[in-house]
Formats: C-alpha cells, sequence, structure tokens
C-alpha cells in the first residue's frame, strides 16, 4: 500500500479518536493538522509538531523491515 495512503488512514483514525495510546506508553492526543504536519497533545501536557515526512520515513522503514515494528 502507498505510504500516504497509509499516513492518511493514520491521520483519519487518530482525528476519529481524538487520543492513541500504545500499551505500555504514554497516551497522545490530536490537535490538529496542517498540509505538512500534525500536532499532538502528550499526556505529559506538551505540545508536539511532527512533520508528515518524518512519519512518512517512519512507515517506509517498517515497510521496508517489518522487526521494526516493536521498535
Amino acid at each position: 500500500m502507498d505510504s500516504k495512503v497509509l499516513l492518511g488512514k493514520i491521520l483519519h483514525r487518530i482525528n476519529d479518536k481524538k487520543t492513541s495510546q500504545v500499551d505500555g506508553y504514554n497516551s497522545f492526543g490530536y490537535l490538529k493538522e496542517t498540509n505538512q504536519d500534525v500536532f499532538l497533545t502528550r499526556e505529559n501536557g506538551d505540545d508536539t509538531r511532527i512533520p508528515f515526512e518524518k512519519i512518512l520515513k517512519a512507515i517506509e522503514a517498517y515497510k521496508n523491515n517489518i522487526e521494526l515494528y516493536d521498535l
């Protein structure tokens, strides 16, 4: 599947749920997105800008080596 399609699905899901959490890790919440970034709030209260390019690199890395999933 195309990485940009996966990015869209990730953004859609977190936007719908407004929060996300992986077992054993702090949760984060959806604030907003722009044409190039998504803004999340962390459980500790810090807001964080994450560029789409950084997420796309992570998706590509995972697609090339599925063992990275748990990292």
